[in-house]
Order: C-alpha cells, then sequence, then structure tokens
C-alpha cells in the first residue's frame, strides 16, 4: 500500500490509518512486543525527571488525548500536551512549521532550566 499524504491521513482513522503506515515499522514493533522488548511506557513517563514534551495533531486517528491528559507524567512540559491545530497523526509532516516553533521552544526552556 502506498503512503498516504498529510491530508489523506487526516481523512483515516484507526486501522485503515495503520495499513497506510509502512509495512516494515508494523513488522518491527509486532516483533519487538512479541520478543518481550517492548518497555512499559506509561510506567517511564510516570518516574522520569527528564522533561518531555508531547505533541499532539488536534485531529490525531490513532492517540486519544484525552489519554494522555489522563496519565500522570511529572516532567510535561509546561504541564499539558501541546496541541497543534490543522494536523493529525504525522504532526511534523502535516505543519512542520508550528512542530518546529514547539519543538525550539521545548528545547530553549531545557536549556535556559539545565
Amino acid at each position: 500500500m502506498r503512503a498516504a499524504s498529510p491530508e489523506q491521513l487526516r481523512r483515516i482513522h484507526g486501522r485503515e490509518a495503520m495499513l497506510h503506515t509502512d509495512g516494515r515499522a508494523r513488522a518491527l514493533f509486532g516483533a519487538s512486543v512479541g520478543e518481550t522488548r517492548y518497555k512499559d511506557e506509561v510506567q517511564i513517563v510516570q518516574n522520569m525527571d527528564t522533561p518531555l514534551a508531547i505533541i499532539h495533531g488536534a485531529e490525531e486517528q490513532l492517540v486519544n488525548v484525552e489519554y494522555l491528559r489522563s496519565l500522570t507524567i511529572p516532567s510535561l512540559w509546561r504541564g499539558e500536551v501541546q496541541i497543534i491545530e490543522d494536523a493529525g497523526h504525522a504532526t511534523h509532516w502535516e505543519q512542520p512549521d508550528r512542530f518546529n516553533a514547539i519543538l525550539t521552544e521545548f528545547a530553549a526552556d531545557v536549556i535556559k532550566g539545565g
């Protein structure tokens, strides 16, 4: 299956969206879970003290923002998930200028704090 464009990605959801990912990525992810190389990311973020920025597209098709907001993440940058309007799962591709601006602000804050 051919990779979807940012515009196409915003129109597809759930299983259909996953089918548009690179098949190699799906295979590697599945293999890592099967080999128990998969880490409990929820536990990791609950216990980390390194600043963490979560950038989320307002039209995200795969990850529910309310789930992310429900997590306990003591080091979450600015205390909230950063939302990018007019973007779905591939925020860096769909809204690169806004994504880069947030990433630049995050890096500057981390450098100031460290």
